[in-house]
């Protein structure tokens, strides 16, 4: 069982700016936005989306991330920004419900919640204790006004947060950043 963790945050709050304490012998990032991290250093960065492959068949990032995970000698990996994995398949949803209307309604988010939620067991149930992944993802309020990680449709509501050992809240106070 890995141990899986989060930096929660508003973007520009310093979750990804925080790899930068990391040693980048140890760590492999991974991307779901971006092919570079906003400072210099010797970063493994992988992006990942979706795509097809050589036959037309599609490759989706959270197969991506699984084979990283699996095929990498580090011990560290960074998902960078996690909530992009939601945001991206629910646009490509979006697109396939004005295809052919299969992919509607509540059945959309329960296949986000599917997909994500697969990605946070199998790197729970399948990967070493010896490795740490780090999740970094935006945050929102919900409707009382308590911080929780940001995701798409209500079925997500509380798994990443329930799911981690640890999880940390970035923010930015005076120029500064705090967790």
């Amino acid at each position: 069982m890995a141990n899986l963790i989060v930096i929660m945050g508003d973007s520009g709050a310093g979750k990804t700016y925080s790899i930068k304490s990391l040693d980048p012998a140890q760590v492999s990032v991974i991307s779901c936005k971006k092919n570079r991290l906003p400072f210099a250093g010797n970063y493994t960065v992988r992006k990942v989306v979706d795509t097809v492959d050589q036959n037309g068949q599609p490759v989706f990032a959270y197969d991506q991330i699984k084979m990283l995970l699996r095929s990498s000698q580090k011990k560290i990996f960074v998902i960078d920004d996690s909530t992009f994995l939601l945001k991206n398949e629910q646009q490509r949803n979006t697109g396939l419900k004005i295809k052919n209307d299969k992919v509607n309604g509540f059945m959309q988010y329960e296949v986000l919640s599917f997909h994500f939620k697969d990605l946070i067991d199998f790197i729970l149930d399948e990967l070493p204790e010896d490795i740490f992944v780090i999740l970094m993802h935006h945050i929102t309020k919900d409707e009382t006004g308590k911080v929780k990680t940001e995701v798409v449709g209500k079925s997500l509501d509380s798994l990443i947060e329930k799911s981690c050992d640890v999880v940390l809240l970035a923010e930015v106070e005076t120029a500064s950043i705090t967790f």
